[in-house]
């Protein structure tokens, strides 16, 4: 346990970093080989760039993986919309180094008692909504760039569906044969007007 007046920590216990502390300072934080994760395993060539978030909740930390990467906590795998509880004390393992959280008295996790911790349901639902959108976005963008495409090309793309539509519908055909004889009809009388 640590002093009180001094962060919360986690501490490698096992790993390239080994011995190393990093302390505790905010909510949510992340673990990952990015120098603007706080808690930075530059070393360790199994943790991804953002490999874990971690936010207070109830007396200890919400641990989940980020991309799906290998995160354990006390032995057990937190998953991307699995979370695990670390406690004090409980060894949290990121790739190939294992930490171990320490708290103070009046660290983050002290403070977070009594705070509705994250609901992975709820978690889940908030980021399956926020994927939904942004692929109902970029299939928005897809349909326009198509439409501006063939919007351009209107001439072209009027052969073909005419084409489409006589060779495959039999109602379109006989209509076209019917505008096709009106335009001849047409064409010979205006003929024999200039002509005669």
């Amino acid at each position: 346990m640590r002093p009180a007046g001094f962060p919360d920590c986690l501490s490698v216990i096992n790993g390239p970093e080994d011995g190393i502390e990093f302390p505790i300072n905010r909510s949510p934080f992340t673990i990952g080989q990015s120098g603007q994760c706080a808690v930075c395993l530059q070393l360790d060539n199994a943790v991804a760039s953002v490999h874990a978030k971690i936010i207070a909740s109830g007396e200890g930390y919400s641990v989940r993986s980020v991309d799906g990467g290998a995160v354990y906590v006390d032995g057990k795998r937190a998953g991307v919309v699995r979370s695990r509880s670390l406690r004090r004390g409980g060894v949290l393992r990121v790739g190939y180094t294992e930490l171990i959280l320490e708290c103070a008295p009046d660290g983050l996790a002290s403070r977070s008692k009594g705070l509705i911790s994250q609901n992975d349901f709820l978690w889940a639902l908030r980021v399956g909504v926020k994927m939904l959108l942004a692929s109902v976005g970029r299939v928005g963008q897809f349909v326009r760039l198509v439409l501006w495409r063939v919007l351009r090309r209107w001439k072209m793309i009027t052969l073909i569906g005419g084409g489409t539509l006589y060779f495959f519908v039999p109602e379109f055909r006989i209509f076209a044969h019917g505008w096709f004889d009106w335009g001849i009809a047409w064409a010979r009388y205006l003929f024999a007007r200039v002509m005669g």
